[in-house]
């Protein structure tokens, strides 16, 4: 049934739409961004109050009016208009940095815009939102600092050819052009049209286009001198410089130029500047990449300010007291490395005098960010001019790996000097060549070799091989403790002596304990099951320990054959040395002992490189 209503209640249902519309209107206008509508002509048909007040008209002033009409700048204008039409043609939003005039002022701005449909899918129009990024209360901060950047750069333009170039184009939008310069043609690719042009020396063109693609790939300013053309077709030195604006994913996405006239007698000194920035802007990028943080402290004001972090300082304030600083570092860096770094630290509040007038002090210490775990880390403390405020530079990296590494080789060279000290002493005392140990580490790293290869739960490292080799020259250090009268006999021991010898192997060991501390915690554990176990056997009558089977460890398993078929091959106080068949016969028949049936595989693969070093060194000590 047809619903027809009569003029008072059609009256009444307007008065109510148009209070809903007032109530809108109010609700637009106090949205502290500017607010607009368009039609499908691309013209505003709303515009909120702040809309109206930023382009300087009275109140609804914009209705009617395209953004030709309002944007001094043709380019502008039809880069705002394309984009509507894209928007209606695609029914989708777009998102767009652009510069806009207001009035004779050139600002930045990042515009929303989407379109309007109706409940059949007809677009009706365009609805936007232009938000200032430097308003605090709405921008990225990230986008916000680059914002400022974009709208110094443009600063005082009045002498200057300022454009705006879209880095995913390579389009111009002409902002001034001073004295019909005509440099670059809007709407065209910026090092085509310059070309076009040939305002910019020819010889000039590369310092461009390095200067675009550097902008391209992330950096965010860089300047030049070139020389150009006025518009008289004088030539004239130019200072250009580019400034970067990045995305809210932090893509370089357009550049703010601006070309200025420099007089003749100032280029050499704009040159020498621009020069300065540059490398004084790639070494803040190397050194960028090396430290994890950068903090300012000034002693006199007593604050800090964090400058830069990477993380390293964890939930730390962005400033403080200097009290505050020294309260988180307290708590954080080991408790051994406090006492040093608060004597560096003394130098820079004045509690110490600099040594020599140094401006620069750094120290290492252990940190730990999560309170569990430390890393060594390096402070390099810079103080300012004079340190007349007592204001420092206080920057840390990360240097866990390299004093690591440090330490390591030099308890390498710490256990390298114990075991050559301990191995002559006993091949001195026991008055044999003063090659066995180079016989044993040899042996030892040739037996280790084919271990690796044909043990199935064996897979050593060259570094660890070559750790194992060593620690076989301590398997004999125990017998520094041996009597002159057992070790020297030239006789076949008693069972009493030869009791007392057998202990060679447990000495050994306490003399091991008492340079744990100065030995790498491999060393350590390889000489002493070395030095312990090198004399047990596979059948368990071995000693100290009796240990069977694989209870023994490899390690010493190996050293025992090395051991047995150097002391065959070798001539003693008590016997004359057997030939390298010989032994290898006597070893593999069983006659010294018992060993794995696969350590005696890897005997007789190894038997060819074991003689022919045999050979040699014993070439060597004739």
């Amino acid at each position: 049934m047809k619903n027809d209503l009569t003029y008072e209640q059609l009256a009444e249902k307007n008065r109510e739409l148009e209070k809903q519309l007032h109530f809108l209107e109010c609700v637009f206008d106090a949205i502290p961004f500017n607010v607009f509508v368009k039609n499908t002509d691309c013209r505003y048909c709303y515009t909120n109050k702040i809309c109206d007040m930023l382009n300087g008209v009275e109140r609804g002033g914009l209705k009617g009016m395209s953004d030709f009409d309002l944007q001094g700048s043709e380019e502008i204008a039809q880069s705002f208009y394309d984009d509507d039409m894209s928007i209606m043609k695609n029914k989708t939003g777009s998102r767009m940095l652009s510069p806009t005039m207001c009035g004779s002022e050139i600002k930045y701005y990042d515009i929303f815009k989407e379109p309007v449909i109706d409940d059949d899918g007809n677009v009706m129009g365009i609805m936007g939102m232009v938000i200032d990024p430097n308003e605090s209360a709405v921008k990225d901060e990230r986008l916000g600092s680059d914002f400022d950047k974009y709208s110094e750069a443009l600063g005082d333009n009045s002498d200057s050819f300022a454009f705006d170039y879209s880095i995913e184009t390579g389009n111009t939008i002409i902002l001034k052009d001073m004295e019909n310069w005509q440099l670059f043609t809007a709407g065209r690719p910026l090092i085509v049209s310059a070309k076009e042009n040939g305002r910019i020396f020819a010889e000039d063109m590369p310092i461009l286009e390095r200067m675009l693609e550097s902008v391209k790939n992330g950096a965010g300013q860089a300047s030049a001198i070139v020389r150009s053309y006025d518009g008289e077709n004088k030539p004239m030195w130019c200072r250009l410089a580019l400034n970067t604006v990045l995305d809210n994913s932090m893509k370089p996405i357009r550049a703010v130029g601006l070309i200025r006239r420099i007089p003749e007698n100032v280029v050499r000194a704009e040159k020498m500047r621009i020069d300065a920035e540059r490398v004084k802007n790639k070494v803040a990028n190397v050194l960028g990449n090396r430290y994890d943080a950068f903090i300012y402290v000034n002693f006199s004001e007593k604050y800090y300010r964090i400058l830069e972090h990477t993380g390293v300082l964890g939930s730390m304030a962005g400033d403080g007291s200097v009290d505050d600083l020294y309260k988180f570092f307290g708590a954080r860096i080991h408790k051994e490395d406090i006492d040093k770094v608060k004597k560096t630290a003394a130098h820079f509040t004045g509690d110490e005098p600099m040594e020599n007038g140094a401006d620069f002090m750094s120290v290492e210490f252990r940190f730990t960010s999560d309170m569990e775990n430390y890393r060594w880390k390096e402070t390099d403390i810079f103080s300012t001019e004079d340190n007349v405020d007592r204001e420092i530079l206080l920057t840390i990296f990360d240097v866990d790996d390299v004093v690591k590494e440090k330490q390591e080789r030099e308890l390498k060279e710490i256990n390298n000097g114990i075991i050559d000290i301990l191995s002559t002493v006993v091949e001195f005392r026991s008055v044999e060549s003063g090659d066995h140990v180079r016989r044993i580490k040899g042996f030892t790293k040739i037996l280790l070799k084919y271990v690796n290869e044909m043990f199935d739960d064996v897979n050593y490292s060259p570094e660890t091989m070559e750790v194992i080799s060593s620690a076989s020259a301590m398997h004999d250090v125990g017998k520094i403790a041996i009597p002159d009268s057992i070790l020297l006999k030239p006789g076949k021991l008693t069972a009493e002596e030869y009791n007392e010898m057998k202990t060679h192997t447990v000495r050994g060991c306490e003399i091991l304990d008492s340079m744990a501390a100065l030995q790498d915690k491999n060393y350590y554990k390889y000489s002493y099951e070395i030095c312990r176990y090198h004399h047990e056997r596979y059948d368990g009558k071995g000693y100290p320990d009796g240990l069977k089977g694989e209870e023994i460890p490899i390690e010493a398993q190996v050293v025992a054959v090395a051991d047995v078929y150097d002391a065959l091959i070798s001539k003693r106080v008590y016997k004359d040395a057997y030939s390298l068949d010989e032994a290898y016969n006597m070893i593999i028949n069983g006659e010294c002992g018992v060993f794995s049936d696969r350590m005696m595989a890897c005997f007789t693969k190894a038997k060819a490189e074991m003689e022919a070093f045999a050979s040699f060194q014993s070439g060597m000590e004739q």
